[in-house]
């Protein structure tokens, strides 16, 4: 992992694993407004962000803060504050520390969890699981094999419904 960069990984998940029903589905659709705040306030903690398309799309733009997004178009433009990237996480982070980033959200899809997972590059790991069942759509991670110690650092029911809310800190990985 750089150790100029700490990556955080924020993800909401149904409680049979499902990020997201279909490529178009924003999880403010479905997850709950205590999840929203808890993730309002990692986007205002965090100097940049990096997602894939995909998953970009679902977020709402934070004007001062740096997207890097995952992508294999290479075509698309970047600007001052979205920086369109391909390649692989190691090349990122080198955009990363030229732009002074210390703090960066890895906020998915699962093809980019999955990127910087297998990479050992993340350190924390935010999961809110909220109580409901879809049955199919878009796991957390692709369906590769990954071997991830963590380490539970804290447990929060954070609604009436029974949201949790759980914080990781990701020791190594055995791959």
């Amino acid at each position: 992992m750089s150790k100029n960069v700490k990556i955080t990984m924020v993800m909401v998940m149904s409680l049979d694993g499902i990020i997201s029903r279909t490529d178009d589905e924003s999880v403010a659709v479905w997850s709950s407004d205590e999840d929203k705040t808890h993730f309002h306030q990692m986007l205002q903690n965090a100097d940049g962000i990096v997602t894939g398309r995909k998953s970009f799309k679902q977020h709402l733009i934070k004007p001062n803060k740096i997207y890097y997004i995952f992508t294999n178009n290479k075509k698309l433009q970047s600007n001052a504050n979205l920086r369109y990237v391909s390649g692989s996480p190691q090349d990122l982070l080198e955009n990363v520390a030229k732009d002074g980033i210390e703090n960066l959200l890895l906020l998915g899809g699962p093809e980019v969890n999955h990127l910087f997972l297998s990479n050992n590059l993340v350190s924390d790991l935010f999961l809110t699981i909220e109580p409901k069942m879809f049955g199919a759509g878009k796991h957390l991670n692709i369906n590769k094999e990954l071997d991830i110690q963590l380490e539970l650092l804290s447990c929060k029911i954070i609604n009436k419904k029974g949201t949790m809310l759980l914080h990781y800190k990701i020791l190594h990985t055995n791959n």
